[in-house]
């Protein structure tokens, strides 16, 4: 007998250890049987793309993960004429006779049915043997005299942890349906089939299994009734645990310090908790599960002994609903309602749960919602405490039993957070602490398991030097000295106990750990408490109580030496979440949603995926790669999601700052400040008198230094400072941790952010290069004719909307330690890639046929243009400005001022030309693109200039004649008159050089921009070059080839002066053109002084070469002229072999004298009344320019300038158009700057 007692003790802990792993096999064939019975909503199960949608400002995110794959269902449930004997089989069962005997299912494929259904099969074969050994195991516990916690705690812990696993798989077991029955006869009919005609070995056993526990709850009171009376007893006398350690409030717990490592700072003066104390407060769970198993199981019982009825009200309180295993759960008060339906002896068992339930059901959720509160501001002040490794070693049973409470309520919130007991339907009440709850409990583990040589150390050294362990001793030595002790069985225990607590002392704990010693030491105390209960002799149970609880405690201690990964997985697992997938969702959705702080926390959502592999069993091996590939899945859901809003808070951040800078532009700051009052002087419209001004003595008197105070926050920045929040939130989400390992993947959580970041700034700067409004629809210019084909945004708006990105980019990478600003100045480098911006214009040679379309069509229907969103910004700008200097020089409503250095409008424009072009924009631009992208839109620039070259060579060669005519009798009034009258396609040509010259000017301010930008940036690199290339002489003739690689370089930093590289090969296209004709072999570029000056002769014929004194330019651009002259006589090398040094020069001094003899010849001044066409218009502004060619030539000298240009002369033009421009000033100052509308904002 007490051998067989003995051995009890054994197969109870061993048959508890395996509950569990049945438990989750179980689970397992239930999720493949839920696919049968009905449409599943765990997407687990079915699989497909999660239900919750992520959002931000109602934007849904798409989430990088692919699609679940759903769980594999088994062969014969897609067999229809399998599945047709299911109704009949569940009416036979087991005794089925020959049904579905000649089914060629079976006759053909009886092999593969017994392949794919062994594992089930073999499942129930096990449970079944695994039932017959618990039950008998549990029915011998009646023969124990006492089992408490107070005389043999482990015998009676064991007990209890028997007692739920065999209820709780019989539950599960019972909970399969009618399906399981089909595996099992399928199988046994494919093994009749393969055999002969045998059933399997194991089929009575299976059978009566399934037969048995159909009913599970009247199946368990039929096994468990003789030791029935012995549970409710047992429930009865943990009363203390249910009345004082089971429902503590937050409150309770505060103000005992229960969870406090520091009570004494707190002013709490009571002695530290026991161990067993906080083991069973840490517990609650467990608590539960004993009351409300026992109650089912010995319903009979209880109403024999009241007492454990008392309780019920008490227990409730808790919640109501029973975890088995992963997700499946039994609710309580439904269960008991049915029991005493099917039990009369219990009938009142229903009226009492309704009470219980129904009316604790608020007062349970505001109780468990009060201490997830405390524990997370606890667990708080622990996490912070246990830096300290000596207090940590010191309190380390009060850290694991926070830890476990913290476990218990997280997974109590999951299994009740979407149900409700007196609805008895879903009723979610998202609580976000949860989540704070789940972080505080990882980083917990985190820190004891980095920390695990310092516990092992402290609990090692307590086991050895501990004053308990020396009372242990001393009270087996006095047991053992007892006379009526059963030397033979008890003593025999003790001496093994007495045994091993001597070597703890004597030896180092952790080598006996992991010889085993330890593990043979709790098995003798659980032995020793088994046969110190036998029979009623209690002569002895003080003195055994006096060793059993303080031994029990020391050795649950000894647990943390030998099985420390074990004990914390205990306390802190939280591998069940796996079957919570779309509840953890949902939370994350919510967090979001709300800009909750838990936001800060919710990385822990991620981390818990690294436990999910656990939920494996040596049972089940088979489900591994179902889990692992919906963890991964999860993982990758979780972490899209969340760096996909990450990235667009950060979006909004950049957004934000780029439009409270907008406010500080000059042109947009108009719109914020207040209104003039103005009196209307139409008389059609009514007269407004001004606003009054306050009175000055009737304004408050404000101390100095109040002036600036702030009667309010702006929105804006307030948006900027909750949006930052937000973003700081996150992001430390995102790197806590930096790499999180799940199977053979490794996610980087941050690379997800990103990835997402580097997306939408690539995208914006796509769309952002185009000017729009707030809802992202391209918007027009402010009025004219003159219609683009698109509407580019202003080059420092864009950069100020970049430097917005990268500034939030630095503020992640300043919490991070990422190189977001690297990845995003990438995208800015490849938005500015030569190779990649000739790829896109391969086919667009001129630079302009991408627009034409558009443009034609945008002025023929005056809609709104189409944005190319996939091109370079590079590409933008260029076809942008390409088709600006094309089509607004001949146009009137654009002119280019030397004065301002920029282009500006004359006329209602749809551009603001000098809000496109001035220095500043400019210098934005060459900043965006980069030298390579200068030098890009430089080669399409310079491809119109060979056309247009190509037209002065027509040109000459049309009117050779009158050309030499001219270089031979410039001086005779007589013969200029006639042949200047004569020349042929003069209107065509003006046009085209004019436009040549404004493109060169656009050349010329892009280059001096570009050197600006690179002085300031690279300014070593700048003056280098220079310095270089100043000690080389000018390379504007053949000898350029020794300093093509320097003139290179010296161009891509904007200098032109010396050597214009882009245009020499421009112009280099037309050397090839050359014949033996004397008008066609180079030589006829010799006359370019005369062709360039009978065109500024013709100039002052033109009605639109009106001389505008505000920009100090002609109206119709052809002061041009004399830059497109300059250019090719600056490359005339190019052009014609019989170019010298000295050629250039002599043909600017020859331009200037003919120019000059025509335009102040006799012939100027004496017209006839039949010839009004050939009256002057605008002589002194063509003479004006032409003075100013000789001030900027760097040939001409004072002397020689003197000579051709008199003094006198010289002054009355310039008074007269200094007249001219007074009489215009009224007019300006009162109809405003042509061009300029208040309302015209940069986007």
């Amino acid at each position: 007998m007490a051998s067989d007692i003995s051995k009890w003790a054994d197969h109870a802990l061993i048959l508890a250890q395996h509950a569990e792993g049945y438990l989750s096999a179980l689970g397992a064939l239930k999720h493949v049987l839920d696919l049968e019975s009905g449409t599943p909503s765990e997407i687990t199960l079915r699989g497909g793309m999660p239900e919750v949608t992520f959002a931000y400002n109602g934007t849904p995110f798409t989430l990088e993960a692919m699609a679940r794959p759903p769980l594999e269902r088994l062969s014969i449930f897609i067999d229809p004429s399998i599945v047709g004997l299911q109704k009949q089989l569940v009416k036979k069962f087991p005794d089925y006779g020959d049904l579905g005997k000649n089914l060629t299912s079976f006759q053909s494929g009886f092999a593969e049915i017994s392949q794919g259904l062994r594992p089930h099969y073999k499942l129930l074969v096990a449970i079944a043997d695994y039932l017959e050994l618990s039950v008998p195991v549990l029915q011998v516990a009646n023969k124990f005299s006492r089992l408490n916690f107070e005389l043999n705690p482990d015998l009676t812990n064991a007990f209890l942890d028997l007692f739920m696993g065999v209820v709780s798989i019989v539950y599960l077991a019972g909970s399969l349906g009618p399906e399981i029955k089909l595996i099992a006869f399928a199988y046994n009919r494919a093994h009749q089939t393969g055999s002969g005609g045998e059933d399997c070995p194991e089929w009575f056993r299976v059978t009566k299994f399934l037969s048995t526990y159909d009913k599970p709850n009247a199946a368990l009171q039929e096994a468990l009734a003789p030791v029935a009376s012995r549970i409710i007893t047992l429930i009865i006398g943990m009363r203390p645990e249910f009345e004082h350690r089971f429902l503590l409030t937050a409150e309770s717990m505060r103000s005992s310090g229960t969870f406090s490592l520091v009570p004494e700072l707190s002013g709490f003066k009571i002695p530290p908790p026991s161990d067993t104390h906080m083991r069973t407060i840490s517990r609650p769970m467990r608590l539960f599960k004993v009351y409300f198993f026992g109650l089912l199981v010995a319903p009979v019982e209880a109403f024999q002994q009241t007492a454990s009825l008392d309780l019920m009200k008490t227990v409730a309180q808790y919640g109501f609903i029973l975890p088995l295993t992963r997700n499946e759960c039994l609710n309580v008060g439904t269960e008991l309602e049915t029991m005493a339906k099917n039990n009369s002896k219990v009938s009142k068992l229903k009226s009492m749960a309704h009470d219980a339930f129904s009316t604790v059901h608020a007062s349970t959720i505001q109780l468990h919602r009060d201490r997830r509160v405390y524990l997370r501001m606890q667990l708080h002040q622990t996490l912070a405490l246990i830096e300290d490794d000596a207090l940590l070693a010191a309190k380390i049973t009060t850290v694991t039993a926070s830890m476990a409470i913290v476990r218990d309520e997280i997974l109590w919130y999951f299994a009740h957070y979407d149900k409700d007991a007196r609805k008895k339907k879903e009723a979610k009440t998202i609580d976000l602490t949860v989540i704070e709850l789940i972080y505080l409990l990882r980083e917990m583990t985190e820190k004891l398991s980095t920390q695990r040589e310092v516990i092992r150390k402290a609990i090692a050294r307590n086991l050895a030097t501990s004053d308990t362990t020396r009372e242990i001793l001393a009270n087996i030595e006095m047991l053992m000295q007892e006379r009526n002790l059963q030397r033979e069985t008890v003593g025999v225990l003790l001496h093994a106990i007495h045994s091993s607590l001597m070597m703890l002392q004597q030896a180092d704990p952790i080598a006996l750990a992991e010889a085993g010693e330890l593990e043979g030491l709790r098995l003798n105390t659980i032995r020793f408490q088994a046969m110190a209960t036998i029979g009623a002799d209690l002569s002895h149970a003080p003195l055994i109580s006096t060793i059993c609880l303080p031994l029990s405690s020391k050795c649950a201690l000894t647990k943390w030496l030998d099985h420390f990964d074990q004990c914390l997985n205990e306390v802190s697992s939280l591998r069940d979440l796996f079957y919570f997938q779309t509840p953890l969702q949902e939370h994350v959705r919510e967090c979001l949603e709300t800009e909750s702080e838990t936001l800060r926390y919710i990385s822990a959502l991620g981390t818990i995926a690294t436990a999910f592999a656990n939920n494996v069993t040596d049972v089940w091996p088979a489900e591994f790669e179902w889990v692992s590939t919906h963890t991964i899945c999860y993982a990758t859901e979780f972490y899209s999601a969340l760096g996909q809003y990450a990235s667009s808070v950060a979006y909004d951040t950049a957004a934000a700052n780029a439009a409270i800078h907008a406010r500080t532009l000059p042109q947009e700051a108009v719109i914020y400040l207040p209104k003039p009052a103005q009196t209307v002087v139409d008389a059609k419209k009514k007269t407004l008198p001004p606003v009054k001004k306050p009175q000055l003595e009737k304004l408050p008197l404000v101390r100095p230094g109040l002036e600036s105070n702030l009667k309010g926050t702006d929105t804006d920045v307030q948006n900027i400072d909750r949006l930052r929040s937000v973003l700081k939130n996150t992001i430390h989400t995102l790197m806590h941790p930096t790499s999180v390992k799940i199977q053979s993947v490794e996610f980087q959580p941050i690379e997800f952010f990103i990835d997402s970041f580097a997306a939408k700034f690539r995208n914006h700067i796509n769309q952002a290069v185009y000017r729009t409004d707030l809802s992202g629809k391209e918007i027009a210019g402010p009025g004219g004719e003159d219609v683009m084909s698109f509407d580019a945004k202003r080059p420092t708006v864009l950069m100020q909307e970049i430097k917005s990105f990268l500034l939030t980019a630095r503020f992640v990478d300043e919490i991070a330690g990422t190189d977001t600003v690297g990845v995003l100045r990438d995208i800015l480098i490849e938005q500015a890639d030569l190779e990649k911006a000739r790829s896109v214009t391969n086919n667009d040679s001129e630079g302009f046929a991408s627009v034409s379309k558009n443009k034609a069509a945008r002025e023929k229907t005056k809609a709104v243009a189409s944005m190319n969103t996939i091109q370079p910004f590079l590409v933008t700008y260029m076809q942008w400005y390409c088709e600006f200097v094309g089509s607004k020089a001949l146009n009137g409503t654009t002119v280019f001022s030397p004065r301002r250095h920029a282009f500006c409008n004359i006329a209602p424009a749809s551009v603001e030309a000098e809000l496109y072009t001035d220095a500043h924009e400019l210098q934005a631009l060459c900043e965006l693109i980069g030298p390579q992208g200068v030098q890009f839109m430089d080669l399409k620039l310079t491809r119109q200039i060979t056309i247009m070259t190509g037209s002065v060579q027509e040109m000459i060669q049309q009117n050779y004649e009158s050309l030499d005519r001219i270089r031979k009798s410039w001086f005779d009034e007589g013969v200029m008159k006639d042949t200047l009258r004569k020349f042929r396609l003069m209107r065509d040509f003006l046009n085209k050089a004019v436009m040549a010259g404004f493109i060169l000017e656009f050349r010329q301010l892009l280059a001096t921009a570009s050197h600006k930008v690179i002085a300031r940036k690279f300014p070593h690199v700048d003056a280098l070059v220079s310095t270089v290339h100043q000690q080389y002489p000018p390379t504007s003739l053949q000898d350029a080839k020794e300093y093509k690689l320097l003139d290179n370089l010296a161009n891509q930093l904007g200098l032109r002066d010396r050597c214009d590289v882009m245009l020499r090969w421009a112009l280099s296209a037309l050397s090839g053109t050359q014949t033996s004709n004397p008008s066609t072999d180079g030589s006829h570029w010799m006359l370019l002084p005369h062709l360039f000056a009978a065109a500024l002769w013709h100039v002052v014929y033109d009605d639109l070469a009106v001389y505008n004194t505000h920009y100090d330019a002609l109206e119709s651009n052809s002061h041009c002229l004399a830059t497109f002259f300059m250019a090719l006589t600056d490359n005339l090398s190019i052009l014609t072999a019989q170019a010298t040094r000295d050629t250039i020069g002599e043909m600017h001094r020859e331009f200037l004298r003919v120019a000059a003899a025509l335009l102040l010849g006799p012939a100027m001044q004496r017209v006839p009344e039949k010839e009004k066409e050939w009256v002057p218009r605008s002589l002194d502004a063509v003479f004006f320019t032409l003075q100013r060619f000789a001030d900027t030539s760097p040939h001409i000298s004072s002397d020689y300038a003197e000579m051709c240009l008199p003094y006198a002369t010289s002054q009355v033009a310039t008074m007269q158009l200094a007249h001219a421009r007074t009489a215009m000033l009224p007019m300006r100052i009162s109809g405003g700057q042509a061009g300029r509308s208040e309302e015209d904002l940069a986007f």
